[in-house]
């Protein structure tokens, strides 16, 4: 390992002399932190693993570069087939590489994570999906197929699809370069128009080319964005189309689980409106307003009850402490059409979600607020089975494990920083920051010196826009991940939470705080800081490697 410090950049005795890389000096490197670290893996692989900024980035990047292309040694290792790893063991088996040179998240959609394998057998593109099993990948799949077949316009052709070991799904297809970025049709080398008549008429040749004696449908269910389409063979087009695609109006009550919960268990006789208000990437939000008052409901066209049911049960522990203010959980059940549902209280929020400014309540006494009505929450619930939670539940879309366990440090090296270490092994093939978290998550025992850990039910995903508050300026947390845990780990999100002095204050009057706390609190950073790369990329990278640096050297291990 080497690491440069303020620009200077030197090798250590183990890589040849004729990679040896100028000084580079730059104003934005923070004296108290490596500029970069250098990974040698067997003399076969250097990685660029952080910097400081962008520039920092091109300035390192193209220093090695040029070494690496004037020397003999390879730009990257080749990687052995690891048979957690399924993506890696068909490329590395049935995709004929012997050699995976790189490995490239490209962003992806709300739902989906795209990826780039480069290999010594051409390029792979590969979609990953945590929550949802291989029967989405596999109508997609069956489409580009029965569209490649037909030899008329282009569509990436499909290679694999299967289930991932730690749950979800995914797709491995041929990796087409593009002459433009998606979506835009202005090519240098074909006119606008030009264009316009190439893809005319090739897809009128599919259309032409591509007949069914079945008749109108297709061989799987599949999805219209991430909506159930309904594709049972029919003969009849207008019947078709009528049923299938525009949809019968609902015939009874039973048809609709929550409206039959409302006008039911709801106690409403009326439901005066049904209002779309958002939601996020995966779920959608609806307010249904009747005669006894309003709910909120969330479904998910894709997911069955079990993620709600895990939401459903951390909302119901949280309002049963009577602290803070949560929504309180109704009903969880599945749609007829697939997917799930979960009707709660709504509540009126004083200002849109996320804003902590309130107009009944000035910012520092709802920070106050906010700071003690958590404490109450920690001090309030405790569990007798120890760390964990009745059930997993997910951390954004990430699946987060709760099974319960006696010892603390044991708990969040393994359910915690393990598992979303383990997770980037698998989806990035990062062995670096794999190896050593795991070396920091194996040593946590003197960051705990004479610390008292009880297990207090926490929010777990506690970042500003999961905190609002209601038309009496009362705080209310939102969308929580919860499980029993340390207190201090429902800060891990406080870098993007707002949390300030007055917060802090009002909380240690209620729950004091612990020595060491502020040496612990980049470590539970760190989980969500490693989620964050899983879930959205390399951006989070530099960030979780340089906590995890942090912590070895303050360790000495």
């Amino acid at each position: 390992m080497v690491v440069a410090h303020l620009g200077a950049i030197s090798f250590s005795s183990c890589i040849p002399n004729s990679l040896s890389c100028p000084r580079l000096m730059h104003p934005s490197i923070n004296k108290n932190k490596p500029l970069i670290a250098i990974f040698i893996d067997g003399m076969s692989r250097i990685e660029l693993v952080c910097t400081r900024s962008t520039m920092d980035t091109i300035l390192v990047s193209q220093c090695i570069r040029e070494k690496l292309e004037s020397s003999s040694m390879p730009v990257c290792a080749s990687v052995a087939a690891m048979s957690d790893d399924p993506i890696r063991e068909w490329i590395l088996s049935e995709g004929k590489a012997t050699q995976i040179r790189g490995i490239c998240p490209i962003g992806g959609g709300c739902i989906n994570r795209a990826t780039r394998y480069d290999t010594d057998a051409g390029s792979f593109f590969v979609k990953t999906n945590r929550s949802i099993g291989p029967s989405m990948f596999e109508g997609e799949a069956l489409g580009l197929n029965s569209m490649y077949e037909t030899g008329s316009i282009r569509v990436p052709k499909p290679y694999k699809v299967g289930s991932l070991p730690t749950g979800g799904s995914y797709i491995i297809m041929e990796f087409i370069e593009f002459g433009a970025s998606r979506g835009n049709q202005h090519s240098d080398t074909l006119p606008f128009t030009a264009f316009q008549s190439a893809l005319g008429r090739k897809l009128a040749e599919m259309h032409k080319a591509a007949k069914s004696e079945k008749g109108f449908g297709f061989h799987v269910e599949n999805t219209i964005g991430s909506t159930p389409q309904i594709n049972t063979w029919t003969s009849d087009w207008i019947e078709f189309y009528a049923e299938h695609r525009l949809g019968k109006p609902l015939a009874a009550m039973s048809d609709d689980p929550i409206r039959e919960w409302i006008l039911s268990e709801g106690k409403a006789t009326q439901i005066r409106g049904i209002c779309p208000i958002g939601g996020g990437c995966i779920n959608r939000a609806t307010r249904y307003d009747t005669d006894a008052g309003s709910f909120f409901v969330k479904t998910n066209r894709s997911i069955g009850p079990s993620m709600f049911e895990g939401e459903a049960l951390g909302l119901n522990s949280m309002y049963e402490t009577g602290s803070i203010r949560v929504p309180k959980p109704y009903k969880v059940g599945s749609l007829p059409t697939g997917g799930s549902y979960i009707i709660m209280e709504f509540i009126e929020f004083g200002a849109s979600r996320g804003n902590q400014h309130s107009d009944t309540l000035p910012f520092t006494a709802f920070q106050s607020a906010l700071g003690r009505k958590l404490a109450e929450m920690h001090k309030a619930a405790k569990s007798e089975k120890g760390f964990g939670f009745h059930v997993e539940n997910t951390i954004g879309s990430t699946p987060q494990i709760n099974t319960w366990t006696s010892d603390w440090i044991e708990f969040y090296a393994e359910h915690r920083l393990g598992y979303q270490l383990k997770l980037a092994r698998e989806q990035y093939g990062d062995s670096t920051i794999y190896e050593r978290g795991q070396r920091l998550a194996k040593n946590l025992g003197p960051l705990f010196k004479n610390v008292v850990i009880e297990p207090c039910l926490l929010h777990g995903d506690l970042w500003s826009g999961n905190i609002t508050y209601d038309k009496n300026g009362e705080p209310v947390i939102l969308d929580p991940a919860c499980y029993y845990g340390h207190s201090e780990a429902e800060f891990g999100m406080s870098w993007c939470a707002g949390f300030g002095g007055d917060f802090y204050k009002a909380y240690f009057q209620v729950m004091p705080e612990q020595p060491g706390f502020e040496q612990r609190r980049d470590l539970y950073m760190l989980y969500h800081y490693l989620n964050h790369y899983n879930l959205f990329g390399s951006g989070y990278r530099s960030s979780s490697l340089s906590i995890i640096d942090d912590y070895l050297r303050m360790l000495n291990v």
